[in-house]
């Protein structure tokens, strides 16, 4: 739920409720995620995004104490709520800058939650931060947070600046200065060449203006590893040119899983498993990339092309089951409306007949919004048929390895078009590829459907 201040005012609680305050919140997706969270641990509690003007913060957080258990902060509430707090962490009260607020008995306490969100994401990597030369980008609230965490867990940090000598600059260089850490600023065409770690806390890739990177990695040859803020495209152009280069690397999705679940811990004293994390990561994965669909790409459907046994199925109904939508199987749908198996269409009527069924039930799913359509493996050698499908949905090519494929087909009766052995189902596929290649959208490749899940959300 979204609220002005207007209406937060006037806002009754109706169980146990938490709120994130910012300037804007429209798109913020914390509302869907700490929801997700309160749902892994059972907690009965709301979740609520206040759009609060910067010269309206202190009568917001008036409010709060009132109405709410807890609150989240965001640009640019998370320096100028200090002054309204009873006490900080330490870490938060060292950075000068906090994301999380507790109410209890009376009082405000302030938390800086983002550093357990890149721990957490860290840790999942197995990255050692002790003796590596971390370069970081940009001197604003992510990249001290960045540069601190580092510092702390024994790097030598070296922050890239536009501005090296700027205020913005020289306030990160004595932040850390206090805490007894000393870091390293530079502008970006002095950046050191033996960089082994690399942390983009600017802007630059987020959408909408993607395509741009903060720095090319053939700047830093040394580079061993790339962490990316930004979330939202799941891979930056920055992260691009880490997988072309064969670079180990991350996005900042389970950066922002974590700090909220960490806020939840703090707010609730509930504890979440690798496991919780994981799978609500993933969700917030797919919802992301639905939302990519219509925003970024203004399609309503994710269609998913590929040669049979490639996995179509099974990652649409992967990815179906974290927007609670059944996805559309256009081979299901011909046995479900003709009430006869594939093959048995193709031996009593012939492949002909089967086409002109498949053809009508691309059309009828099609027709259908916000869901995922997973195509039978001939169905893009009909143009007509990549022309509708197009018409409402981005048209995805899972490209599984052949012997991957081989090995899903082997001893399948089912598939009228597998029979003929491997020869005949190899030289089929190079047959298709360049089919689907000049008819796809996007191509992604994985061997399980877990990595096929992954690089659909993290492409699109």
């Amino acid at each position: 739920m979204n609220l002005t201040l207007s209406q937060f005012r006037e806002f009754i609680p109706q169980r146990p409720t938490f709120g994130l305050f910012g300037y804007p919140v429209a798109h913020s997706v914390s509302p869907q995620l700490h929801a997700a969270l309160f749902q892994q641990n059972h907690i009965k509690a709301d979740y609520i995004a206040v759009e609060v003007p910067p010269h309206q913060l202190e009568e917001a957080f008036s409010l709060a104490k009132e109405k709410l258990l807890g609150c989240n902060l965001t640009i640019p509430h998370k320096i100028n709520i200090l002054p309204f707090l009873d006490e900080i962490d330490e870490d938060a009260a060292a950075l000068g800058s906090v994301n999380t607020v507790l109410f209890s008995a009376g009082k405000s306490y302030g938390y800086n939650t983002d550093i357990d969100g890149m721990s957490l994401a860290f840790k999942r990597d197995n990255l050692s931060l002790r003796g590596k030369e971390v370069l970081i980008l940009g001197n604003g609230g992510v990249s001290a947070m960045a540069a601190y965490l580092c510092a702390k867990n024994g790097a030598r940090v070296t922050v890239c600046a536009r501005n090296p000598k700027g205020p913005k600059a020289e306030r990160l260089y004595q932040l850390l200065r206090r805490c007894g850490y000393s870091i390293r600023i530079t502008d970006f065409s002095h950046v050191p060449e033996r960089t082994q770690i690399i942390i983009n806390g600017t802007p630059v890739g987020m959408s909408p203006e993607e395509g741009h990177t903060p720095l090319s990695l053939s700047q830093c040859p040394w580079t061993q590893y790339v962490f990316d803020c930004i979330y939202n495209p799941r891979r930056t152009t920055l992260l691009k040119e880490a997988k072309t280069r064969g670079i180990p690397y991350q996005d900042g999705l389970l950066m922002l899983v974590g700090q909220a679940a960490r806020a939840q811990e703090l707010w609730t004293g509930a504890h979440f498993q690798p496991k919780q994390l994981l799978e609500t990561e993933q969700m917030i994965a797919v919802q992301l990339m639905f939302k990519r669909l219509r925003e970024h790409y203004h399609r309503e459907n994710l269609v998913l092309c590929g040669f049979m046994g490639c996995g179509k199925t099974s990652v649409a109904n992967c990815l179906g089951k974290f927007l609670d939508i059944t996805p559309l199987d256009t081979d299901q749908l011909v046995e479900q409306q003709e009430k006869k198996t594939i093959a048995t269409i193709f031996k009593e009527h012939g492949e002909e007949t089967f086409r002109s069924l498949e053809r009508e039930a691309v059309r009828k799913a099609s027709s259908q919004k916000g869901t995922i359509i997973s195509l039978g493996g001939g169905a893009v050698l009909d143009p007509r048929n990549v022309e509708v499908v197009k018409q409402t949905g981005l048209l995805v090519w899972l490209d599984t390895p052949i012997e991957r494929i081989l090995e899903v087909l082997r001893g399948d009766t089912t598939r009228p078009l597998a029979k003929g052995g491997e020869p005949a189902l190899r030289a089929r596929h190079d047959s298709r590829t360049p089919i689907y290649r000049h008819a796809c959208d996007l191509r992604v490749s994985g061997i399980t459907i877990e990595d096929l899940c992954r690089e659909v959300c993290e492409s699109i």
